[in-house]
């Protein structure tokens, strides 16, 4: 018999090393930001509080973070 749950629990942890490893690739400045909003739930107006950094700040690297996401995303479903 299969646990349903437990298999579902090991998905997530997987994904969840998964992320953590891509996100480890991606320059500190802009992982830190990611981290924030993902795993502690913050806004980026509660980033940028939190940080100091200005909130266009906040919000560029955010933007090109996910940009760098989306790309290693992309690459680990189609590698050349």
């Amino acid at each position: 018999v299969v646990d349903r749950d437990a298999e579902h629990d090991i998905d997530a942890l997987i994904e969840r090393w998964r992320m953590a490893g891509l996100l480890a690739a991606l320059p500190r400045d802009e992982s830190r930001l990611l981290a924030l909003r993902f795993y502690r739930g913050l806004s980026q107006r509660e980033i940028s509080t939190h940080t100091g950094i200005p909130l266009g700040t906040v919000k560029m690297r955010m933007a090109r973070a996910m940009e760098r996401l989306r790309t290693a995303l992309r690459d680990e479903d189609h590698p050349s």
